[in-house]
């Protein structure tokens, strides 16, 4: 470990609790992220079916996908299956699956991923695919280290349709972030630099999650660790010693440093030695009449060139020891969109009206797509809900952490007119291991429980 320190006075390790200034310096919440691959993407040309032939039916895109676009045509049985060979996943992180089907009859299909042995179920969904190919996807975290893929078609005694697939994909993905001016909740960048989060590297890491900031320009690119502009945020800050840390893998030379900008004057610091993790601090005597306080990554070297940042601080003083200062516990991040949970989001369970579900969990990490980070509590959950039979019977959805747990949220049209919406917000606790939480349906009738929109607003450690 490489350390590089630039304050005035020396060294200083507090002897009393101190405040890092960075909201979410566990660079782990990205709001405004899209899924991006990670690694090698993977397929199969091998599948075995049940109930059912396999029939090649043309070829497709070539090796980096499914060969060939498969057919699968009934023999027996009211669920045609085919099923994958094992693929090799990455255990406790977060995968996508796609793929391509069509069915002119229009059955409904299940998708379910299995370990090799089949006896750990880690998701299974539905769909009903049309006469063309329409994209279907998946978000799992697998807890094993391999995945099976088996494709259902669902259909009468009497249906001798096929349906059709292709191009099977299975990869590793993080939410990244390509364009625009916002970075992960609470910070911004520039527009060019593409910032991805980073998970689970001891080589370029010293925490669990990091970024990836990928350069798109020659020019000068930033990652500030602030978006704040506010009087308060500058007033604690006006006239007073800061001091800024983080550390730094640079893959290049000359790349990556260390800037505080106050619109006075500003320090800048030495450059991150390449491929080595590095632990860079300053600090700087911030301007009595600062306009700004904007600690930052500066990105000098050339498109494409990568650096890795993790665990940022941002203290009161003079100097921060490496290791001594840690997030606050109970931190608390509004997030910069709502996210929508990837199920249950605007149009409600999956677009269709349901009737009573009992306890049934749910994993937030993969229906948010990675967007709400492990080590989080509690969400701040904001639901709509409606019943056609409100009127005259009880009827909620209600949520909680698990079985040993109190109810923590519920939202009752219950006793209003047939249809109205009934709305509730407030904090849902959640394993912050695997990030589940459990919900409950009670329905006046069936199928008339609809539209339960779930809004994430923010989280908390």
């Amino acid at each position: 470990m490489t350390v590089i320190n630039e304050t005035r006075g020396g060294l200083i390790t507090p002897s009393y609790p101190t405040v890092n200034y960075i909201t979410n310096s566990r660079l782990s919440v990205i709001s405004r992220g899209v899924l991006a691959e990670i690694g090698t993407r993977v397929s199969s040309d091998t599948w075995t079916g049940t109930d059912c032939t396999l029939t090649t039916v043309s070829a497709d895109q070539g090796a980096e996908y499914m060969v060939y676009t498969r057919s699968i045509t009934r023999t027996g049985g009211d669920v045609q299956y085919k099923t994958s060979n094992p693929f090799a996943v990455v255990s406790g992180m977060l995968h996508r699956l796609s793929l391509y089907v069509k069915d002119s009859n229009a059955r409904t299909y299940s998708v379910t991923l299995t370990n090799a042995a089949g006896d750990v179920t880690y998701d299974t969904t539905f769909g009903v695919p049309t006469a063309n190919f329409t994209t279907f996807t998946l978000s799992v975290i697998p807890t094993e280290d391999t995945m099976v893929i088996k494709i259902g078609r669902h259909s009468s005694a009497a249906d001798a349709g096929t349906m059709e697939f292709k191009d099977v994909r299975l990869y590793r993905v993080e939410p990244i972030i390509s364009s625009g001016t916002y970075g992960a909740d609470g910070h911004t960048k520039t527009s060019t630099l593409i910032v991805q989060r980073y998970v689970n590297d001891a080589t370029r890491l010293n925490t669990l999650y990091g970024l990836k900031l990928t350069k798109g320009s020659n020019d000068t690119e930033y990652y500030s660790l602030t978006n704040r502009t506010d009087q308060e945020w500058l007033k604690m800050f006006q006239g007073k010693d800061v001091s800024l840390g983080c550390h730094v893998y640079a893959e290049q030379a000359d790349n990556a440093r260390l800037e505080i900008a106050d619109g006075v004057a500003g320090i800048t610091g030495s450059m991150a030695p390449a491929t080595t993790l590095s632990w860079l601090n300053l600090s700087y005597g911030v301007a009595a009449n600062a306009t700004v306080l904007q600690p930052r990554i500066a990105l000098t070297g050339n498109t494409g060139d990568v650096t890795y940042i993790s665990n940022p601080i941002l203290i009161p003083g003079r100097g921060i020891a490496e290791g001594r200062i840690f997030p606050p516990p109970g931190e608390i991040i509004m997030l910069d969109a709502a996210l929508f949970d990837n199920r249950h989001g605007p149009s409600g369970f999956g677009g269709q009206d349901v009737s009573s579900v009992d306890w049934n969990t749910i994993n937030l990490e993969s229906d948010c797509q990675g967007k709400i980070p492990k080590g989080v509590r509690s969400i701040l959950l904001a639901v709509a809900a409606k019943d056609s039979g409100s009127a005259a019977a009880e009827c909620y959805l209600a949520f909680r952490r698990d079985s040993t747990t109190d109810l923590d949220l519920i939202v009752s049209p219950g006793g209003l007119p047939n249809s109205l919406k009934s709305y509730a917000s407030g904090w849902l606790r959640v394993d912050p291991d695997d990030l589940t939480c459990q919900y409950k349906v009670v329905a006046s009738g069936s199928a008339t429980f609809n539209k339960g929109e779930w809004r994430i607003l923010g989280v908390m450690y």
